[in-house]
């Protein structure tokens, strides 16, 4: 079977190539949007997309975090907390 995709490059052993067909064709268990405790009526994509906003938010948050701390801090305790 050949994958219309053009731009990947599988290398190694991680993804044998014919996974990649299926995962276009939706074939693989665990791609269905119940698999992701959602209901059948919601959109994954605008899952997809909310949750890389909030990532993208906590991101942010930490980033700021960072530049109030003294230069001597490792951060290590408020990225714990965060």
């Amino acid at each position: 079977m050949k994958s219309s995709l053009t731009a990947v490059q599988i290398q190694g052993n991680l993804l044998a190539p014919d996974m990649t067909t299926q995962l276009l064709e939706g074939s693989i268990k665990g791609q269905e949007v119940e698999d992701f405790g959602l209901s059948k009526t919601d959109k994954l994509a605008d899952e997809i997309a909310n949750t890389w906003g909030d990532a993208k938010a906590y991101w942010a948050a930490f980033q700021r975090a960072l530049e109030r701390l003294n230069d001597n801090d490792s951060a290590t305790s408020m990225t714990r907390e965060m």
